[in-house]
């Protein structure tokens, strides 16, 4: 078993939110760049953050990520969407530049 623990904390390391999940089995996450986003931000000059990050059915975004064990990266262009990701089971940390640091 796989428990995952969501995590908020400012840059300076104080932690804001423990928020415990339950247990998972190997929980896949898979990671990805939303391009529509990317292009919004050129059209806009806003900064909003482009990497996507999908667990469990719940969808979060981030300007910067870090994975904390295996992971791989899949390309299918068959696929409709998304033809390109990332897979892991691992822990992730992911960071929002005005916000703290989420880790799941």
């Amino acid at each position: 078993m796989l428990s995952i623990v969501v995590h908020r904390r400012s840059r300076g390391g104080s932690n804001l939110l423990y928020n415990p999940i339950s247990d998972f089995s190997l929980m896949l996450t898979r990671v990805n760049v939303d391009v529509s986003r990317i292009k919004s931000n050129r059209e806009t000059g806003s900064r909003d953050p482009v990497i996507r990050v999908v667990r469990d059915g719940q969808e979060m975004y981030a300007h910067r990520l870090e994975i904390l064990g295996p992971s791989a990266v899949v390309y299918d262009p068959t696929r409709p969407g998304t033809t390109c990701w990332i897979e892991t089971e691992a822990e992730i940390v992911l960071e929002e530049r005005q916000a703290a640091a989420t880790r799941v």
